[in-house]
């Protein structure tokens, strides 16, 4: 018993963790966990009233709601009942509510922005990026995560210019989509002041909850 008392001793001596811990301790102390964060977390934005009030937006969805699906492997019904006692609603309603209507990117486009825009997409660069790209849409496509093709911009749309890159040292490729892509880019019109930070857990949260 003192044998084994003194070896134990001795591995908390050298910063000793349980196996399911390993490699999931850095000697930082515990990280707010996202279930706790939920507690106090602001309810997530519904788009503005300029926006629902835009009559371009307005007619294109009412026109090709087909093209706008929401989509989620959630099963928002029964989310809806796992969180009905939750003591944070109104942050739960708007999730619920995201999850079956759509997010909102905590964004709002300036006045002097043109309803619809097309930003130029440069063409691949080769054929073997052309395949990619066309393969890449085919399987989103069969995931009903892509709406289906259109001729043009429909009025209050704007595109986002996507591409091929190389990755692991130019032995395969993926595929990067431009939000930041000027004039009148995405990300430019989004609040990041207002979008905060939400904590995500890791792997150091799984493994103390194991």
């Amino acid at each position: 018993m003192e044998s084994l008392h003194v070896k134990q001793r001795e591995a908390e001596s050298r910063n000793f963790v349980s196996r399911y811990l390993r490699y999931n301790d850095w000697g930082f102390s515990t990280p707010i966990k996202t279930s706790e964060w939920s507690l106090s977390a602001r309810p997530l934005p519904d788009p503005p009233q300029h926006v629902l009030d835009d009559r371009d937006v307005s007619a294109t969805l009412a026109s090709h709601p087909h093209l706008f699906k929401i989509v989620t492997p959630v099963n928002v019904n029964r989310l809806r009942e796992l969180t009905s006692t939750h003591p944070n609603q109104p942050f739960v309603q708007s999730v619920l509510r995201g999850l079956e209507d759509g997010f909102w990117p905590w964004a709002s486009y300036p006045t002097d922005h043109p309803s619809t825009h097309e930003t130029e997409c440069p063409p691949p660069s080769t054929q073997e990026q052309r395949n990619f790209l066309l393969a890449q849409r085919d399987t989103e496509l069969a995931k009903d995560r892509y709406s289906e093709a259109f001729e043009k911009l429909l009025p209050g749309m704007r595109n986002t210019p996507t591409f091929a890159v190389p990755k692991d040292g130019g032995q395969d490729l993926r595929m990067v989509t431009n939000h930041s892509k000027e004039p009148y880019s995405q990300n430019s019109m989004v609040d990041k002041t207002a979008m905060g930070k939400v904590p995500l857990d890791g792997m150091k949260v799984l493994g103390e909850e194991m």
